[in-house]
């Protein structure tokens, strides 16, 4: 998984990851039942404090795109509705403005 993060940025760490993950659940990059990198990997590749992602993994799994399994990790959900896939894909991207 690819996650390109722009530091001087606006936009929160946090919501930079937290929306490429989603653009990549509604794209079909990031498959139904797909697993993500685990928060300490993901904290490492990143180089964000593990909190930040644990914050984001929380909050889309809040909003239905992905769930957390004990011991097993973090996936992509197998459960989400055509309605709600689609409320993700119309949902507009922070952009950079210069």
């Amino acid at each position: 998984m690819f996650l390109r993060i722009e530091k001087g940025s606006a936009v929160p760490i946090s919501r930079q990851i937290a929306e490429q993950i989603a653009t990549m659940c509604a794209s079909g990059a990031l498959e139904p039942g797909e697993r993500l990198p685990s928060v300490r990997e993901l904290a490492r590749q990143l180089a964000v404090n593990q909190n930040t992602i644990l914050r984001v993994y929380e909050r889309l799994c809040g909003e239905g795109l992905l769930e957390m399994r004990h011991g097993q990790g973090t996936f992509v959900t197998s459960r989400m509705s055509k309605t709600r896939m689609a409320a993700h894909r119309a949902r507009p991207l922070h952009r950079r403005t210069a």
